[in-house]
């Protein structure tokens, strides 16, 4: 068993492996079949095609909705990065501020375990290494909510081969651990916590843990109704703060400090005894308490996905018959259909009902909610493809192969474009061999050469070639013109504004295009004018050399403006900036239009907007701008 985040396991069984493989008979030497990747980026992600391509893995299944909602996840986590300044990006748990995050930022500490499982397979690492040095070093990890971070962060470790991220933050790691002892029992060897600051509010056990169980109707005091108060030793916080010790052990003995890795381990283990001796019911069969009641708790994706996370970790780490891979599958659609339940689009929310599958919450804040993982559950999960932190590539798909009449098993799938220490890989599954040209059953290719198949649908654990690519370095790409909320950060002003938007949105480091969450600066009226102009001050001088803007399109309120120009301040006033290309040469909606020219100094930058000709307005959502 692991953490939910993906720590080491509680206890790993003996399993039969097939060995270190270097190459199988057949076809090995063949190059990978390759998907469409352009088509497929083209039909889920428009005109933003490009920053999907460069940056996640792509994947075909015998099953639409998985397929569809694994891209729909991609989209969700680009709209959840932010634009924060010095400090590059950081990755949101709501889209619209909340009044308890972490002011400017807006991020909170429970979801950053979620959002490194996820981003962990980007092919760019600056994305999630910012988000690490965000939260050690800048502070976010400010235990507003119980967390798994290290473990989160020592698992990354794990897919790209360099601890560097975690090793660089392992004393904070450790401080934050230790100040975790104000919600330790000594005597028991176990966390307590409450329920809102478990961020497992209104369940069920919460309730009952808050005193509300033993009633038919339970109070609407938010002492009585699982909110507040109800402290308990929950098995939630005990395992993150498990996985936090094991992977502070482990960053600490890469760091040379073998007094500190024997600590932690022992740490985790003294924890792990408390658990299994004190919280497990062996009446219940299960870590978790209840008593009975009329009133469901909700359902909530953030446990969904920690629970589905679980059972792949149950299937892959003990050997038992209780959990099969054919039950995660059947979890798994149940989820993936949960991502269609508010409507025609797909749209993950806050919480649902668990009777009718009805989202519950329905606020603006609630639409495409990122506090719960999918991408992960996929790639780790469902094609098995199980990090390790040597030069082995161990793939356990759980395909199920034997379903009930009533389920549909899958026929093939594919899984490329995947960055893993180093390495590109390719994973193919054919039941019949006539898809992808590969053969039938399973193949695993490196580097484009196939290193294992065609063969049967197994555990599949490969020795990784010695020669790989460059461990690509991140380059922390500052937005100079981002502003989360600094009073003394960029100031936009504009030609005019329509009452609806905001002058500041176009320059708050946030970026989407759901029409569902309105976002970004329009002017008053497009209609009649011919010129629109957007203008940035960064209260300094600063040498740009490029910029990026994205309009918001949906063919009935907002078009993109027809043309546009960038100017700077001079000694002179505005001027165009000379021998600035364009890329689209002309405005594209819902995507990137880049514009790079020869390096220049100024305080001030302005987008001259030529207005549509028809009666739509223009939306400008976020404007970038960088240094040389």
């Amino acid at each position: 068993m692991r953490t939910a985040s993906g720590g080491g396991p509680i206890c790993r069984v003996a399993k039969s492996r097939l060995g270190l493989i270097a190459l199988s008979v057949g076809l090995a030497a063949q190059a990978q079949p390759n998907l469409p990747r352009e088509t497929i980026a083209a039909k889920y992600f428009g005109a933003d095609a490009p920053w999907y391509l460069r940056n996640v893995p792509f994947f075909e299944i015998d099953d639409q909705e998985i397929q569809e909602i694994y891209y729909y996840r991609w989209k969700v986590f680009r709209s959840h990065i932010r634009e924060i300044g010095s400090e590059g990006t950081t990755v949101l748990e709501f889209l619209d501020n909340v009044p308890w995050a972490r002011q400017p930022f807006t991020d909170l500490n429970d979801s950053a375990s979620f959002h490194i499982l996820e981003g962990r397979w980007l092919r760019d690492p600056a994305i999630i290494d910012n988000l690490i040095d965000h939260l050690y070093a800048g502070g976010a990890n400010d235990r507003h909510f119980s967390e798994s971070i290290a473990a989160a962060t020592e698992s990354r470790t794990r897919v790209t081969g360099d601890p560097s991220p975690g090793l660089r933050h392992l004393d904070k790691m450790r401080t934050i651990f230790d100040q975790w002892d104000d919600h330790f029992d000594r005597a028991r060897g176990l966390y307590w916590i409450e329920p809102l600051l478990d961020a497992t509010e209104y369940t069920i056990a919460s309730i009952d843990a808050s005193g509300a169980g033993f009633t038919e109707q339970p109070s609407l005091d938010q002492n009585h109704n699982g909110f507040t108060g109800g402290f308990a030793f929950r098995p939630s916080i005990n395992s993150y703060q498990y996985g936090n010790a094991l992977a502070i052990a482990r960053f600490a003995a890469l760091a040379g400090k073998s007094d500190v890795a024997v600590d932690f381990s022992r740490r985790a283990a003294n924890l792990r005894n408390a658990v299994l001796d004190q919280l497990w019911n062996p009446a219940l069969v299960h870590f978790v308490d209840r008593y009975q009641r009329s009133t469901d708790g909700p359902s909530w994706p953030f446990q969904t996905s920690q629970v589905l996370t679980g059972l792949a970790n149950l299937l892959d780490d003990y050997s038992q018959s209780v959990i099969t891979p054919a039950d995660y599958l059947r979890l798994l659609r149940q989820y993936t259909r949960q991502h269609l339940a508010g409507g025609d689009e797909p749209d993950i929310q806050e919480d649902y009902d668990p009777d009718t599958g009805r989202p519950i919450v329905g606020l603006a804040r609630s639409h495409h909610y990122e506090h719960s993982t999918y991408v992960d559950l996929i790639i780790n999960g469902l094609i098995g493809v199980r990090p390790r932190s040597d030069e082995t590539l161990d793939i356990a798909p759980l395909i199920a192969l034997d379903l009930p009449a009533d389920d549909r098993r899958i026929r093939y799938f594919a899984l490329q474009n995947l960055a893993y220490h180093g390495h590109d890989i390719g994973i193919v599954y054919d039941a019949e061999g006539s898809r992808y040209g590969a053969g039938r059953g399973l193949s695993v290719f490196v580097d484009g050469r196939r290193l294992f198949g065609p063969g049967p649908l197994q555990r599949v654990s490969i020795r990784l070639p010695t020669s790989k690519a460059a461990t690509k370095k991140t380059v922390r790409r500052i937005d100079l013109a981002a502003n989360p909320g600094f009073t003394d950060g960029p100031e936009a002003s504009a030609s005019s504004v329509d009452p609806a938007s905001a002058i500041s949105e176009a320059i708050d480091g946030r970026l989407w295009f759901f029409s569902s969450n309105p976002n970004g600066w329009s002017p008053a009226a497009t209609r009649g004018n011919s010129s629109s102009w957007y203008a940035v001050d960064f209260r300094q001088s600063r040498v740009i050399g490029s910029a990026e803007l994205y309009f918001f399109a949906d063919g009935v309120e907002y078009l993109p403006p027809s043309a546009f120009r960038l100017q700077y301040q001079g000694p002179n006033g505005w001027q165009d900036i000379p021998a600035q290309k364009h890329t689209p040469r002309k405005p594209l909606a819902n995507g990137e239009n880049k514009i790079t020219f020869p390096p220049l100094s100024t305080r001030k930058l302005r987008f001259v907007l030529t207005n549509s000709t028809s009666r739509e307005s223009l939306r400008l959502v976020e404007a970038k701008v960088f240094g040389p």
